[in-house]
């Protein structure tokens, strides 16, 4: 089928508030377990020791309590053997090189989330450990807290305490971070994957970071990407049930919305290969050579 391109948000303000961009992945599981089309959903949750892992959820009001993009490794183990030994209708929230490794199974949904590489957990544990934190200590990890367009990785301990283990990061701290991380706070394998926008999924969803949109949204709107009939008919289903709002755009408002994905592998790739020189050249980048003169005849 000809892909169709769309922006997009759950109608649902309660669900559209609380997860990470418009809600439409949330809203879609709840409706295809309430209409009994699935017998459940494998979604990611926070584990334990900063570790996380799929659960299997059949309940349409706990669907909420998955919510949120995780952005660290996700065991993916116990979705491997329930589709092994199981033939029932589910659907599974992944990313694009979980469904590459699926492949095209019969019966299962699946939903795909854009991905500009997973970030490696020694991140988490320089984090944590940078505030005091022991691993065994938190309760839940979030990671797009503080609204959507002001994104924060928040740690919940066991005695209920929220610590900000760290605000959105500027390009250049982002840069000195992958610098400390030897080159990559990546998986290595993010770094020779090619798949951003998960096109082994039936709809793939990331966000609308259109300059159109975010000036005049600050609760979340996602891009969907829809790529099999079974998509489609999912989606139609639940616009016309009032499930979520849509609105047909092109590839070129994709291009805006996420091109700065490629910009950014390709930064990864630098700051892996050539670290020193390449964070020493965005230096002298964002800062006048004037000013670099006045620091080194200072020492």
């Amino acid at each position: 089928m000809n892909e169709k391109i769309y922006i997009g948000y759950a109608l649902d303000q309660n669900i559209r508030s609380q997860c990470s961009s418009g809600g439409v992945a949330t809203a879609l599981i709840k409706y295809l377990i309430e209409k009994g089309r699935i017998k459940g959903a494998w979604l990611a949750k926070y584990e334990k020791n900063l570790k996380h892992k799929m659960y299997f959820v059949n309940k349409a009001e706990d669907v909420i309590k998955y919510r949120g993009s995780v952005y660290c490794p996700v065991d993916f183990s116990p979705v491997w053997q329930f589709i092994n030994n199981n033939d029932e209708k589910v659907a599974i929230v992944g990313l694009p090189c979980n469904f590459r490794a699926l492949g095209d199974r019969p019966g299962i949904f699946k939903i795909g989330l854009f991905c500009g590489g997973v970030t490696d957990i020694r991140v988490l544990e320089y984090l944590t450990m940078r505030k005091k934190i022991k691993p065994e200590d938190v309760l839940n990890l979030g990671y797009r807290e503080g609204g959507w367009l002001n994104r924060k990785i928040v740690a919940t301990l066991k005695n209920k305490k929220e610590v900000l283990l760290e605000k959105k990061a500027s390009f250049f701290s982002r840069c000195l971070a992958n610098f400390c991380f030897g080159g990559s706070s990546f998986l290595n394998s993010c770094n020779l994957c090619r798949d951003h926008r998960a096109s082994q999924a039936d709809i793939a969803l990331g966000d609308a970071w259109l300059p159109e949109i975010m000036n005049k949204d600050s609760i979340g709107t996602n891009l969907i990407i829809v790529r099999t009939e079974k998509g489609a008919q999912l989606l139609n289903q639940a616009v016309r049930d009032r499930v979520i709002k849509l609105f047909l755009v092109g590839p070129d408002d994709l291009a805006r919305s996420q091109g700065k994905i490629q910009v950014k592998r390709f930064f990864q790739f630098m700051n892996k290969h050539f670290p020193f020189k390449f964070v020493f050249a965005l230096y002298c980048f964002y800062y006048p050579m004037s000013k670099i003169w006045e620091k080194i005849r200072k020492y």
